[in-house]
């Protein structure tokens, strides 16, 4: 009798413990934020992937799995965290290698900066300490938050850690995806690409090989040669890269230092800031940095390039064959992420005409509403707009007309000229509505209103891929014909 009460003593222990795991892993899962952008790539099918790009926002600003997919073939992911130490590299790395088999990883060597980057310790530390942990429930996770309090100079209490208490108040926040995302990432079309779209002009840093020595940081040392054994151990070929970038001058001797490891243990180390690498690319500091850490997206692309094809004929990634479902995602995901460059690149656009021609391409509607007096100085950059679009100019000689226009896939299906003007359309079954008057512009789809309602030209342009209307503009007669988007 006395061991049967026993044993259901022990039994109503063992339900509780389970019962209070099982809550608090569950409210857990649920408060942890789900935009963490290590996350999406668990959102890949399994074993799906034929390389990984490993690091910080230096590489995921400069590499596009999607355009290496449309140039080589293979398929890949960026999996990264802001300010991303050496470390964390690895833990993360560790652990997407339970679920693929990769047959290349790339891992950026700015992770192995800490101490001597232009950022002070302290900065990184912090922003690791917000991103880096943004991996899925494990191990590995908390094997990472013990080695971030092991290795950073900024000693923070092991709560900082915990998804519980660092995101406790988050339930006044939650939505669906919270809920429905804990087992199920979402994937991103862009496969962990970020790309940039400003430009700032940066001088071209030296790096020529003056025989530098230079010391890591001792834990930065401890787990670049865990990361080596790491990718020798899962028959992994390891790559470490180093995006452009105006470096300080102390992180020449610890690059070179990396150079040596990574030379020791037949790795390579492709550092697009040698001059022949930068010959190779044709990249431009001047035109291809969105500012002094960060390639933009031109300079993304030459980057791409090269990195494809070095991977591609180095480990033979060329042509993969893949089966009929992930050929299908991945084509699908290149006609997104190709779409999405397209449609910035066209809000990005200042020049009348310029912005015609590669808003007059496949799935676009063009809708023009002038506005005031339009006999201005600077009128010539309109008249190639007109005339790049197939209207008629004549309305910029003379103060008494306006135009109302209407122009699908490059082609003019409605058009008017006049003191008030309208034009009207369905097209890709929305119906766009055009009225224009010496002082009144109003772009209509679907009934809401899109005009800037300025003198001079206002242009909407609605796009059929992504559904939405991609750019509202107008070119101010008062002021030579210039963009305004306010």
């Amino acid at each position: 009798m006395r061991n049967t009460k026993s044993y259901k003593r022990i039994m109503r222990i063992i339900i509780f413990i389970v019962l209070a795991a099982a809550l608090l892993i569950g409210a857990t899962l649920v408060l942890t934020p789900k935009d963490f952008s290590a996350l999406a790539i668990y959102g890949e099918p399994r074993q799906s992937l034929d390389a990984v790009f490993v690091g910080s926002s230096h590489i995921m600003s400069a590499i596009s799995p999607t355009q290496l997919w449309h140039n080589e073939h293979f398929t890949s992911y960026v999996m990264y965290s802001w300010s991303e130490p050496i470390w964390t590299s690895y833990y993360h790395l560790k652990h997407l290698l339970k679920s693929q088999s990769p047959k290349v990883a790339v891992v950026d060597a700015l992770g192995c900066s800490y101490g001597q980057f232009s950022f002070m310790p302290a900065q990184v530390d912090a922003v690791s300490n917000e991103f880096s942990l943004g991996m899925p429930m494990s191990i590995d996770r908390l094997r990472l938050a013990l080695t971030m309090m092991r290795c950073q100079e900024t000693k923070m209490p092991f709560g900082t850690y915990v998804p519980l208490i660092k995101y406790h108040a988050r339930w006044q926040y939650l939505t669906i995806e919270d809920f429905t995302q804990i087992f199920a990432p979402k994937s991103s079309s862009g496969k962990g690409y970020g790309p940039i779209y400003v430009h700032k002009e940066q001088m071209q840093p030296q790096y020529e090989d003056k025989g530098y020595v230079g010391t890591l940081n001792k834990y930065v040392e401890e787990y670049l040669y865990k990361l080596i054994k790491l990718c020798k151990d899962k028959n992994i070929k390891l790559v470490m890269m180093l995006s452009p970038h105006v470096f300080a001058e102390g992180e020449k001797e610890m690059y070179a230092q990396v150079n040596r490891i990574c030379e020791e243990n037949e790795i390579p180390f492709v550092n697009y800031n040698e001059q022949e690498l930068i010959t190779r690319t044709q990249f431009n500091f001047a035109e291809d940095m969105a500012e002094e850490e960060h390639v933009n997206y031109h300079g993304a692309r030459k980057i791409t390039r090269d990195m494809g094809e070095f991977l591609a004929s180095e480990y033979a990634l060329k042509d993969i064959k893949h089966t009929s479902e992930i050929e299908s995602i991945w084509d699908k995901d290149l006609a997104i992420d190709a779409r999405d460059e397209q449609n910035m690149d066209i809000r990005l656009e200042t020049q009348p005409n310029l912005l015609a021609e590669k808003a007059s391409e496949e799935g676009y509607v063009i809708c023009v509403s002038t506005k005031g007096e339009l006999n201005k100085a600077g009128k010539e950059a309109a008249r190639a707009f007109f005339t790049q679009l197939g209207l008629s100019d004549k309305i910029l000689d003379t103060s008494a007309l306006q135009c109302a226009a209407i122009i699908e896939n490059g082609k003019v299906v409605a058009e008017n000229y006049g003191a008030n003007a309208n034009a009207d359309a369905k097209c890709y079954d929305k119906s766009f509505s055009i009225a224009t008057s010496f002082d009144k512009s109003s772009i209509c789809i679907d009934g809401e209103e899109h005009s800037r309602d300025r003198e001079g030209m206002n242009v909407v342009i609605y796009d059929k891929v992504s559904d939405k209307m991609i750019q509202s503009l107008s070119f101010n007669a008062f002021d030579n014909y210039n963009a305004f988007t306010a």
